[in-house]
C-alpha cells in the first residue's frame, strides 16, 4: 500500500552529519527536537544510523523552519514529482531579477 504524504512535503537528498544536524540538498539544516524519520518500511530510524549517507527523502519543516518530519524513499515513491529538487544555484541572472527568491 503506497504511502500518502502531505502535501506540504518536499522533496530532497538529505545527509545526516552530526544529529541533530543535516544537510537538505546541499544546505545546512537542523532536526527539531521531536523530529521522526520513517524508513521505506515506514518504521522508525533514528538519525544516528543515517551518519554520512545519502537519502532521498519527502520532508515538512515545523514553523521555525526545523526538519520535523522525513520519509525514506523507496524506489516507486521516488518517481512520484514533488517539489524541492530544483536546482540550486549561488549566483542569478539579471533575468531573474523580478522573480521571487524560493528557499527551502
Amino acid at each position: 500500500m503506497p504511502r500518502q504524504f502531505p502535501p506540504a512535503a518536499k522533496r530532497g537528498t538529505m545527509v545526516v552529519t552530526a544529529p541533530p544536524q543535516v544537510l537538505i540538498n546541499g544546505a545546512v539544516a537542523q532536526l527539531s527536537p521531536g523530529a521522526r524519520i520513517r524508513g521505506v518500511t515506514n518504521m522508525m530510524v533514528m538519525s544516528a544510523s543515517l551518519v554520512g549517507s545519502s537519502v532521498l527523502v519527502n520532508y515538512v519543516r515545523d514553523p521555525l523552519g526545523l526538519v520535523h518530519e522525513v520519509w525514506i524513499l523507496s524506489e516507486q515513491e521516488a518517481q512520484e514529482k514533488r517539489d524541492g529538487m530544483e536546482p540550486v544555484r549561488n549566483f542569478r541572472f539579471g533575468s531573474d531579477a523580478d522573480k521571487t527568491k524560493t528557499d527551502n
